[in-house]
Formats: C-alpha cells, sequence, structure tokens
C-alpha cells in the first residue's frame, strides 16, 4: 500500500473507472475518516493496479502503450515466490539456475522476500551477448 495526503483523493476517488467495489461513497468516507486519524491515507491493492495502468497509459514517453493490449502489475513478494518455485523445480532435474542477485532481490522490503538469503550462482549464461566496443572512425 501507498500512503498520501488527503488532497489527491477526491479526485482519484471519482474517476468512473476506479475500482472503489461500486460503493465510491463508502470508500470516500474511509479515506477521510482515515485522513483525520493519521493525516494520510493507504490505497487498496486495486487502486493502486488502476493508478498504475492510467500513468502507464498517459505517460508520453511510453511507446509500448501504443502496442501492449494491456499492463500487469505483479508485485514482487509474488515474482520471487516464482522464482523460488522455478529454482525448486530446475534443482530437482539436476539444473542450476544463475541468477543476478541485483535483479532478482527487489530493491524495497528485500529481506521479506524468500530470495534474500539465498545464495546464487551469477553465472554467464552460454551463448551470451555481448556488447561490442564501438568501432573507429
Amino acid at each position: 500500500m501507498v500512503a498520501h495526503t488527503g488532497r489527491e483523493a477526491p479526485g482519484f476517488l471519482r474517476d468512473p473507472e476506479n475500482p472503489c467495489g461500486g460503493d465510491r461513497e463508502a470508500r470516500w468516507k474511509a479515506v477521510r475518516g482515515e485522513i483525520r486519524a493519521t493525516g494520510t491515507y493507504r490505497h487498496t491493492s486495486e487502486e493502486l493496479v488502476h493508478g498504475c495502468g492510467i500513468a502507464w497509459r498517459n505517460h508520453a514517453r511510453c511507446v509500448g502503450r501504443l502496442h501492449w493490449k494491456a499492463l500487469h502489475i505483479v508485485d514482487h513478494h509474488t515474482v520471487t515466490r516464482q522464482f523460488v518455485t522455478h529454482e525448486e523445480r530446475e534443482r530437482r532435474r539436476g539444473r542450476t539456475t544463475p541468477a543476478d542477485r541485483d535483479w532478482i532481490v527487489p530493491p524495497l522490503s528485500a529481506s521479506t522476500t524468500p530470495v534474500f538469503r539465498r545464495a546464487h550462482v551469477n553465472a554467464a549464461p552460454r551463448p551470451n551477448f555481448r556488447r561490442q566496443p564501438t568501432p573507429l572512425p
């Protein structure tokens, strides 16, 4: 969840595509109560996904939005669990799963994911596509 101040809540909650579960008034009431109690409010998971979709759709520099039919949001906890399942499946078949720790350990809440304390072989796969030096003029 992401916390925000109350200034942006009314516009976001009035968006007709916002997945408030149909009862916008009840959600707005809950948001106002949370703002009164804490000075901020937290988006639900559905609201976060909806907000990411809006940002993706409206961002002019995202060329892919013209070609992709959908944007799928997956949190890093789910992805790391999927990687661990893949890794265990490969290990049972006698294969290693080299991984770059910088890519598989998320930058936020890293210690709460199942890949945090695992040792991974940082191997170069074969064939490997390496950047060639720029040719001289």
